[in-house]
């Protein structure tokens, strides 16, 4: 299995939200050295856990633990300048909702 991967939020969602199969998922989140996303990876992610928030799915704690815990993996994205503050507050978005 090779170290390095694409993925995108689907991927990613599977690891933070109950309920998701993860069979071909946590391997590339256990073993995966690289991991590279589009630029909308991050959008996508923060919506999914916000409507999964809003939708009782999850606590909006667990969300902001969810993000929180995937910054932690150094998911390479490429981002154009004007996108990096968003990122920043991304977290803290969750919270005003």
């Amino acid at each position: 299995m090779s170290s390095r991967f694409v993925i995108d939020a689907s991927v990613a969602l599977s690891w933070l939200l109950p309920g998701e199969d993860t069979k071909r998922t946590l391997p590339l989140r256990d073993y995966a050295v690289e991991l590279f996303a589009p630029a909308v990876f991050w959008y996508e992610v923060a919506n999914a856990l916000w409507a999964a928030a809003r939708r009782e799915r999850i606590a909006q704690s667990e969300a902001m633990e969810a993000l929180k815990s995937l910054l932690d993996f150094r998911i390479a994205v490429r981002l154009t300048v004007f996108l990096l503050p968003l990122i920043r507050i991304l977290p803290y978005m969750i919270l005003l909702t």
